[in-house]
C-alpha cells in the first residue's frame, strides 16, 4: 500500500478519521484504496493519520536507527 504525503487542491476531500473538509492548501495523507476492483484514494488530515499510526511511526524510526539510518527530525544535520 503506498501512502503519501500532499497539499489539498480543492477542499473536497473528507478526514477518513474524523470525518471534517480537508481544507485547500493544507497537508494531508493519502493512501491506496480500491473500491469494487477500482483505485480510490482515501485521505486523512496529517494530524489524525499520525494519531492512528502513532505506533507504527514509532516503530518505524526505532528499525530505521537499529539498521543504520540516521534519523534528525529537526533538519539541523
Amino acid at each position: 500500500m503506498a501512502v503519501w504525503i500532499e497539499e489539498s487542491p480543492t477542499g473536497r476531500a473528507e478526514c477518513r478519521i474524523c470525518h471534517k473538509l480537508i481544507n485547500k492548501g493544507e497537508k494531508r495523507v493519502g493512501e491506496d484504496d480500491t473500491w469494487y476492483g477500482f483505485w480510490s484514494p482515501r485521505y486523512y488530515h496529517l494530524k489524525c493519520w499520525i494519531r492512528q499510526n502513532k505506533e507504527f511511526i514509532k516503530d518505524l524510526l526505532q528499525a530505521l536507527r537499529e539498521n543504520g539510518f540516521e534519523v534528525d527530525l529537526d533538519g539541523k544535520a
